[in-house]
């Protein structure tokens, strides 16, 4: 049986909600969002540590990298959007490649960008989620000092 498709409206205002609502889970899993720069670590034994890192800041918006990071490895590493006047929060990305690039050249479908700003945000959500269950909360996070030497570190491609 074929899944019912969502008209572009019922999409679009699913997404938005998404976004309201990832912005929510996002802020009360790290509550300095709105004031803080540099990285925070929230660390919880085997279960890995959460990084949270500012790569970019605007007047209403910020560009962050939030990592999970576990002993043997470093991912998911998602790329996030904050708007805090509107409240939002969005994945612009998880992680960088070429099936980025592909998807947001000048001839990509729009219905398939949506469907993945889709994707990409209901597993924020469930991630959010996840990470909160597993204990991470507004005082678990710890300052940590990190700059980058040259731009390319901080995985924001122009």
């Amino acid at each position: 049986m074929r899944t019912p498709q969502l008209c572009a409206r019922t999409r679009w205002h699913t997404l938005l909600h998404l976004y309201d609502e990832n912005f929510l889970r996002l802020l009360a899993l790290f509550p300095h969002l709105p004031q803080f720069s540099g990285e925070w670590r929230s660390v919880l034994g085997a279960d890995g540590a959460i990084s949270v890192r500012l790569i970019a800041r605007e007047t209403h918006t910020a560009v962050i990298k939030l990592t999970h990071v576990e002993a043997r490895n470093s991912t998911p590493d998602a790329y996030l959007r904050v708007y805090f006047d509107a409240r939002q929060a969005e994945v612009t990305h998880f992680q960088s490649g070429a099936e980025l690039r592909k998807l947001l050249a000048p001839n990509s479908d729009a219905k398939a960008i949506a469907r993945r700003r889709l994707r990409l945000n209901l597993f924020l959500s469930k991630w959010l989620d996840f990470l909160a269950d597993l204990g991470h909360h507004k005082g678990s996070w710890q300052r940590v000092d990190f700059e980058p030497a040259n731009p390319e570190q901080s995985g924001l491609q122009r």
